[in-house]
């Protein structure tokens, strides 16, 4: 999961505490977005790419579901591993070649090969997540609405890659209107009809679902 001003990913110690605070501070409005997201779930097991410190694995297999979290970065899974979660090293551009089998479900919330201007990696990031579903198989995705595209990738971008990889979408919606720490005592009815009202219009990320025919 990609953070403007982040520390190198080298740098393990600086990176996994802001990442761990960032997950802090996120973890209300997650936990209300998860559950947003499971009614498009298929019954079977759930790949989660580009898991950072695991926060929405946790949150799925806390409600029960089956997760597996990865990361291409080792001391990621390692922490991860730390707290619990079915955690493995995959790049997410490799799904297949790494696991040698399919997924039901695959979640991602913006990797960096789905995020970055250069969009034939982003291409070939949709092309290894349609590989590794199963026919019928669900891809869900979060993409920050990012203002430097110079650096990122818009929504009109996966659109144009979208409509060539083969997936057939089921649903898109903008998502979070509020901060994160707004999200702390707020009821799931009430999320809903706020992210459905006016977070369909001024939402600071995108979610798309698509399906593998």
């Amino acid at each position: 999961m990609i953070r403007s001003e982040k520390p190198s990913y080298d740098d393990v110690s600086r990176c996994k505490a802001l990442m761990l605070k960032n997950a802090e501070r996120h973890f209300y409005k997650d936990r209300l977005f998860v559950r947003l997201i499971t009614r498009y779930l298929r019954d079977g097991q759930t790949l989660e790419i580009g898991a950072g410190v695991g926060q929405l694995s946790r949150l799925l297999t806390d409600m029960g579901f089956d997760v597996i979290a990865t990361d291409i970065q080792p001391w990621m899974v390692d922490y991860m591993r730390s707290i619990g979660l079915n955690a493995q090293i995959v790049d997410c551009l490799r799904i297949v070649e790494t696991l040698n089998r399919q997924f039901v479900n695959i979640l991602a919330q913006g990797p960096s090969p789905f995020i970055t201007s250069n969009l034939n990696t982003v291409a070939d990031a949709y092309r290894a997540v349609y590989a590794a579903l199963d026919h019928g198989g669900r891809f869900i995705f979060i993409l920050p609405v990012f203002r430097d595209l110079q650096q990122f990738s818009s929504m009109a971008d996966h659109w144009t890659i979208i409509k060539k990889s083969g997936f057939v979408p089921v649903t898109w919606f903008r998502h979070q209107i509020l901060p994160s720490p707004y999200y702390r005592h707020m009821p799931q009815s009430i999320h809903n009809l706020l992210e459905r009202s006016l977070g369909s219009i001024f939402g600071t990320r995108h979610v798309v679902v698509l399906e593998r025919p």
